[in-house]
């Protein structure tokens, strides 16, 4: 069964980030004076130059007497838990935002700290201890008005701002907790966010790359020509209760949409009648792909809708906003949302193969997991040492005058100098050599050597050439010439993901479908985490941590869903899920 179980959390999405309770109470009315409404108007908000900001973040966290954050409510059993964020548009707060009034809070008078990011610089500042009181008019019966930008109105004791970095927490360690301030300042970054706290990439489950125009579904699963309609790849939809498309779902007695179970079987259809958009679309039972039929073109009766601007979500109603295809993940990621981590501005180098070649997969996205890692955690790709097909004991490549010569540790070590971190993620094609029996794993007891060939070093088999020494030989080295070089740098191992490919399904033409079994990526992971331990570095287990696995590489028609080719990361989910295993790596490494 190719039951894609990475991608069945559900999608949260929404134009501002709501308030969370611990419970769900009803609410007092708001002009019962029990909340104060807070504003920021007229562009009031500034960097600090003072100009309005223009796309920002505001987060405000109730807090006692001394700076710890509490929850506070009006009543027993209905406290905020959690901080409040909302977007900053043009210097002003989007949307409306209300906070439980001190004067009737329990406990009583609490105070708020106030957290403002601008999106496009990354910087932050922090109010402490602000009090929420009347400083301002009025709008409605009893309700008191907060104007953030008088907060300091009639104060005796000022809120003065300072600058902030917000850093991890939770305790270090291979897969350490990365939590520092989410920003999300759209419906895109909120989805983004998402994807990152919640472990699994989440997506409109419609991919316009798996589109057939020009025809669609006839009930039977059939296909059948037609200008102006189209038809969807499969999305998955085991576990929704219902769906909702922002298009018209065709169903007619010649077209139609289509559930499948596990194997692509058909197992109904929608139904006989147009669903229009935003209407929710029942799952059946069973159900674990769907297709559905749209029209495209100008054909009467029909409403029309484009394949750019489709978009199919989990549950009953369409949000305000929301991504608009899968790719766009990935480009939020890299636009809207923001981290900051002790890693801010730091720069990072990078040993690796093709994944990490800045050249070598540029997309229609022009997506790698080093930008995103550094939308992440603020870090600043620096060196790459990355080449696509290169070994682990071509990693130094660039470091020699000849193949077997003597690496140039000078050189590294004067390049390492200007890096703050460096990120050995090597093993890709390791993997390949290994299911060819050129190489073998070997135990952390062998000598390390051999990390001083070039690329395009001559094959010869195993015990020979460039083969031989064993993965952990190979593997050693690199660490160990890296620390000889920089004894004080900071280094992150990071193993590979699975990509074995499921049984039965297509392949497309071109992909790499012979680069290991996940048993062999497993003990290649094995060795690189032994030997991190062995000398106190942070090792990243992509095989555990990513989601990529043997139900998640591509869709069941084989096209790319985590990996574009069966072995690259796809822009869309793939770099995405890796950037931020690495990214937390990094972070806890530093």
């Amino acid at each position: 069964m190719r039951y894609l179980r990475n991608l069945l959390l559900p999608l949260v999405l929404s134009g501002v980030v709501p308030v969370v309770h611990a419970q769900s109470p009803v609410l007092p009315a708001v002009g019962d004076g029990s909340f104060v409404i807070v504003t920021a108007p007229n562009g009031c908000v500034t960097d600090g130059s003072g100009s309005p900001i223009a796309d920002g973040t505001i987060q405000i966290q109730s807090v006692d007497g001394g700076g710890n954050a509490i929850p506070v409510g009006y009543g027993v059993g209905q406290a905020v838990t959690t901080p409040v964020t909302r977007m900053i548009t043009a210097g002003s707060l989007a949307g409306s935002l209300q906070l439980v009034n001190p004067a009737v809070s329990s406990p009583s008078q609490v105070l708020y700290h106030i957290t403002v990011i601008d999106n496009s610089t990354h910087k932050g500042t922090n109010y402490k201890g602000v009090p929420l009181y009347l400083n301002d008019v009025p709008v409605s019966g009893r309700n008191t008005v907060f104007n953030f930008c008088k907060m300091n109105t009639g104060l005796a004791v000022p809120s003065v701002p300072t600058a902030i970095i917000q850093g991890p927490q939770g305790p270090p360690g291979i897969n350490g907790s990365v939590t520092p301030l989410q920003l999300q300042s759209s419906a895109a970054g909120a989805v983004a966010a998402a994807s990152l706290a919640q472990g699994a990439p989440q997506a409109n489950l419609f991919d316009v790359a798996t589109v057939t125009t020009g025809a669609g579904l006839t009930p039977s699963g059939a296909t059948l020509t037609y200008a102006g309609v189209f038809y969807t790849g499969y999305m998955v939809v085991a576990g929704q209760a219902s769906v909702v498309s922002s298009g018209d779902v065709i169903g007619n007695s010649t077209f139609a949409s289509i559930f499948y179970d596990a194997n692509e079987n058909v197992l109904s259809t929608t139904g006989s009648a147009v669903i229009p958009a935003g209407a929710p679309i029942t799952i059946p039972t069973g159900a674990v792909y769907a297709r559905f039929t749209y029209v495209s073109g100008s054909i009467s009766g029909f409403t029309q809708t484009s394949p750019a601007s489709l978009v199919v979500f989990p549950g009953s109603t369409l949000p305000s906003t929301y991504v608009q295809t899968a790719r766009a993940i990935a480009q939020a990621q890299a636009s809207t949302l923001v981290q900051l981590t002790p890693l801010a501005g730091k720069k990072f180098m990078v040993f690796g193969d093709s994944i990490s070649d800045l050249g070598a997969l540029d997309g229609p996205s022009g997506v790698h997991w080093e930008s995103l890692a550094s939308v992440i955690t603020g870090v600043v790709p620096g060196i790459n040492r990355a080449q696509a097909g290169r070994r682990t004991f071509q990693a130094f490549t660039e470091y020699l005058s000849a193949d077997a010569g003597t690496v140039n540790t000078a050189r590294l070590a004067s390049d390492l100098a200007t890096q703050d971190e460096a990120v050995i993620f090597l093993g890709t094609n390791d993997t390949l050599e290994l299911a060819q029996g050129h190489i073998v794993v070997g135990s952390i007891t062998d000598s390390p050597g051999g990390c001083n060939r070039t690329q395009g070093s001559s094959v010869s088999g195993p015990g020979l050439g460039p083969y031989a020494y064993s993965f952990y030989a190979y593997a050693q080295c690199v660490v160990d010439t890296i620390q000889q070089a920089a004894p004080t740098k900071k280094l992150v191992i990071v193993g590979q993901y699975h990509r074995q490919v499921p049984a039965g399904q297509p392949i497309p033409s071109g992909d790499y479908t012979g680069y290991g079994t996940d048993v062999q990526i497993d003990a290649l992971n094995s060795a690189l985490q032994t030997i991190a331990a062995s000398r106190g570095i942070f090792f990243v287990d992509l095989a555990k941590t990513s989601g990529i696995g043997l139900n998640t590489i591509a869709n069941p028609d084989g096209s790319a869903l985590f990996l574009r080719d069966h072995l690259h990361p796809s822009d869309a989910l793939g770099f995405p899920a890796i950037a931020k295993q690495i990214a937390r790596g990094m972070v806890d490494a530093y």
